[in-house]
């Protein structure tokens, strides 16, 4: 018998979307996320701090035969991270706001270094018919959901590519204009 994906795991419900700026009404407080995704491996080690508060983890986000996403985290120690975080792979961090607009919460990733310029919101659901239903932010260029070229890891592992592929997207008319 195979192994249950969603035992220790959560599916989960996001929609992504490339912004051509930042968006008006986004909050000054942010978060710091530093990734590495550790080479040859789905696994992402994962460190947060936000006003002195530091949070890590240990991640995978795998999509399902039946196109499902899931993810699952494993909260790590100070010293488990540092361990981890040794392993070879390639690093990427963010500056992540939020951002309200019509009710719904937004996470504003806003990336500097090699990847200046980009900005993706994000935006998740318990559902996938809650997702559906969700409207296109005002904010937003255009969605990048099933753009694997512009997901963390490939930020991360190909940024020149990304940026490129980001570039491109905004020079296209916006896919919520009227």
């Amino acid at each position: 018998m195979a192994p249950d994906p969603l035992k220790y795991a959560r599916i989960e419900h996001e929609r992504r979307f490339l912004l051509r700026t930042i968006p008006a009404g986004m909050s000054a407080k942010a978060r710091t996320i530093e990734d590495l995704y550790v080479d040859g491996t789905r696994l992402r080690v994962r460190k947060v701090s936000s006003n002195g508060d530091i949070e890590r983890k240990l991640g995978q986000k795998l999509t399902l035969d039946d196109g499902r996403r899931i993810i699952t985290s494993i909260y790590l120690s100070s010293a488990e991270h540092a361990r981890l975080d040794a392993l070879p792979g390639a690093r990427i961090a963010k500056m992540r706001h939020r951002c309200v607009e019509r009710g719904l919460d937004y996470a504003i990733d806003v990336f500097g270094g090699s990847l200046a310029g980009v900005v993706i919101a994000e935006i998740e659901a318990q559902s996938d018919e809650a997702l559906r239903a969700l409207p296109t932010p005002t904010f937003a260029h255009c969605e990048i959901t099933d753009r694997p070229e512009l997901t963390g890891y490939a930020l991360a592992v190909a940024p020149a590519a990304a940026l490129a592929f980001a570039r491109r997207l905004l020079a296209e008319p916006a896919a919520n204009a009227l």
